[in-house]
């Protein structure tokens, strides 16, 4: 073969090689040092490298230890805890939000912001993308709006880190299908793109969003936090917004607040109040809403991007599932900032806690949210259990 034919070779490599390995993201957008792996690898003759072994990266995920007096109230022992993990870990921003979903009593704030970080108080700054938490709203908005259900087949292709006009439009390129409860599991961002263009339209879901708390100045125990969302101009941003692409950013406060509604049976807790207006409890979701939604969200944990988090964890917890949904998206402010979520409640039979954990980094790390959510609930059970008369 000729040597001038040899970049357009390699150049046809790397892109089969590209479409092919990009995982359901926004998740979010696949990150630049991917490509760069991908091309090199494309490119080299060279024997590939050993991978990483788990171990590598399981030990830069800190496991601090700290000697526990019982007699300390869970809620301070469990603060301090989680504290020093964020410390350990040193991301750019991290926060991790426990509340009590019949409350809405804040049972854990910490955060951790690095030495001259964008956001000083990352549990309550609004200024991280939601990422495909919002899938949460879209999914509610769905199910309470429309004869979508969990298990509403929808046939997609690409749209794995954007979506553009053919990701929203049924093609012949649409070989690979899921249900809503599935493309929820596991992120799938055409899908939602689909579902919003077909079934809903932006007033129905910004209302959706404000629902749950955006747009609204959220105050409970003494926290405040302003979310935003911003209404869908156009099919292609209302089903770029429905995956949780753009037009919404939040704070791990309102993370928890969200999953503390569905928590509560889609009731707002009384000790939840918006815009400055004492709370009382008051219906969001309807019932059949909620019980959907929290199958879904153990889906997540059980069989989709939160697996890898919390495989094994329900034998550990005496038989109690985590109900959760995950998300990954850069920031688009120019920050560079590479930003993880984790936000569910914990038992999904009977919460006790609802949660928000945040990893915000100056690019991919080795810590994400989900590690933090994960050693989080793990470090209150086991201080819940030494609490126990006997133990």
């Amino acid at each position: 073969m000729s040597s001038r034919f040899l970049p357009a070779v390699a150049a046809v490599l790397i892109s089969l090689s590209l479409n092919s390995s990009v995982p359901d993201l926004a998740e979010g957008q696949w990150v630049p040092e991917a490509a760069g792996a991908a091309r090199k690898k494309a490119s080299s003759k060279a024997p590939p490298k050993a991978p990483r072994h788990a171990h590598a990266v399981r030990s830069a995920v800190p496991s601090p230890s700290l000697p526990d007096d019982p007699s300390v109230p869970l809620p301070q022992a469990w603060g301090r805890r989680v504290d020093a993990f964020l410390k350990a870990a040193r991301p750019a921003h991290g926060a991790f939000v426990a509340l009590d979903p019949a409350t809405g009593k804040v049972l854990v704030s910490a955060e951790y912001a690095a030495p001259g970080a964008r956001f000083q108080h990352p549990a309550t700054d609004a200024g991280f993308p939601a990422a495909s938490v919002f899938k949460i709203v879209t999914s509610s908005a769905l199910l309470e709006n429309t004869t979508v259900g969990p298990g509403t087949t929808t046939c997609y292709h690409g749209g794995s880190s954007w979506l553009d006009v053919s990701n929203i439009a049924d093609s012949r390129r649409d070989k690979a299908c899921r249900t809503l409860s599935a493309a929820f599991a596991h992120s799938t961002n055409a899908i939602f793109g689909k579902l919003a263009v077909k079934h809903l339209d932006a007033d129905v879901l910004l209302r959706q969003a404000e629902s749950l708390g955006f747009n609204h100045q959220i105050s409970t125990d003494g926290l405040r936090t302003r979310s935003v969302a911003h209404k869908a101009l156009g099919d292609l941003a209302l089903a770029r917004m429905a995956a949780g692409f753009i037009n919404a950013n939040m704070s791990p406060l309102a993370g928890a607040v969200m999953a503390a509604i569905i928590a509560n049976d889609g009731v707002r807790p009384a000790g939840i109040s918006l815009d400055g207006v004492p709370g009382t409890e008051m219906r969001v979701l309807k019932p059949e809403t909620v019980e959907r939604l929290r199958g879904m969200m153990v889906e997540t944990s059980s069989g989709g991007t939160g697996t890898k988090y919390f495989s094994g964890l329900p034998s550990r917890y005496g038989g109690g599932r985590v109900a959760v949904k995950s998300g990954t998206l850069n920031s688009r402010d120019g920050s560079g900032l590479h930003n993880t979520w984790m936000v569910g409640f914990f038992p999904a039979s009977k919460p006790e806690l609802a949660f928000a954990a945040l990893v915000s980094s100056n690019g991919p790390g080795p810590v994400k949210a989900g590690h933090l959510a994960r050693w989080a609930l793990e470090t209150f059970v086991t201080l819940k259990k030494n609490r126990l008369p006997g133990s």
